[in-house]
């Protein structure tokens, strides 16, 4: 056997350092994902790194799979900073591996719920609540919220650490439905009613606009004689949160540039966008397709 190929054979068996990707498996606008200071709207099936940052509008909602298949929920107007790596084993092809990191959540309401297939994967990840504390996941269901007043992190299921930063000692969560609020140095409970009627601020509001990874509803906005005109509408609403994507058509020998939302998750998704989409100058007669 050649040194290179042995080498190679040694390698393979070892775990390859990479760089995290959150996936956006669906979403409502308006939504973002800022890169080097730029904020550019997020779709379906976009990629966000380490470094960058998720911010949602008003009524806008952002749901990612991590690379150890956890999915992390954002509610509205809310700032995620993400800074993740992670370690995979090659000949596990993605079944397993080791995920480190943090994620920051800024602001907003968020919830981070583990899968089945989470449990083949190692994981040293930090939720920073604010700037009050560190939650410590190994793998659990929490759901929080960092706003200027309030502060805090649920625990449905599994264990949680939490380290304030103004403390010495962690706090350990242990039980379904306790709470850590900053600013205590000890955990208190909430009902399974409170629970319930936080949660829904971080679900996508089925109906209302919806736009999910292989979403088979297309909204056409308008149609441009130049494509520059596409550019110029598609930039607008990109501003606004709303990612859309421009496509060349030709209707009776005449080329036109049509811009369009593209994988809205029904038909009444898609009559929903229409309806708030309705105070945008450039569109007029805006029409469905699948």
């Amino acid at each position: 056997m050649t040194f290179i190929r042995w080498a190679a054979l040694v390698l393979c068996g070892l775990p390859s350092l990479a760089v995290a990707e959150l996936v956006v498996e669906g979403l409502q606008y308006p939504a973002w994902v800022q890169k080097d200071g730029t904020n550019i709207a997020l779709a379906p099936g976009n990629t966000v790194f380490a470094g960058e940052q998720i911010i949602t509008g008003a009524g806008g909602k952002v749901w990612l799979k991590m690379p150890d298949h956890a999915r992390v929920k954002v509610g509205p107007e809310a700032t995620l900073n993400v800074g993740l790596t992670t370690v995979s084993s090659a000949a596990a092809q993605d079944m397993e591996g080791s995920l480190q990191g943090a994620l920051e959540v800024v602001r907003g309401a968020f919830r981070y719920t583990t899968t089945e297939l989470s449990k083949f994967w190692r994981r040293d990840v930090n939720l920073q609540l604010g700037n009050t504390a560190t939650i410590g996941i190994r793998g659990t269901d929490l759901w929080g919220q960092v706003d200027s007043s309030n502060q805090f992190v649920v625990l449905i299921e599994g264990r949680i650490t939490v380290q304030p930063r103004d403390a010495t000692d962690a706090i350990m969560l242990t039980n379904p439905l306790q709470i850590y609020r900053a600013g205590e140095q000890e955990t208190g409970s909430v009902d399974m009613q409170t629970v319930q009627s936080l949660a829904p601020i971080t679900e996508l509001d089925a109906g209302s606009g919806v736009m999910r990874q292989g979403g088979q509803y297309s909204l056409n906005l308008a149609s441009f004689s130049s494509v520059d005109q596409a550019r110029l509408f598609s930039q607008v609403l990109d501003k606004a949160g709303l990612a859309s994507t421009i496509t060349q058509v030709n209707i009776s020998d005449t080329l036109w540039w049509r811009v369009s939302i593209v994988a809205l998750a029904s038909l009444q998704d898609a009559r929903s966008l229409r309806e708030r989409l309705s105070g945008f100058r450039q569109v007029s007669s805006p029409w469905i397709s699948t």
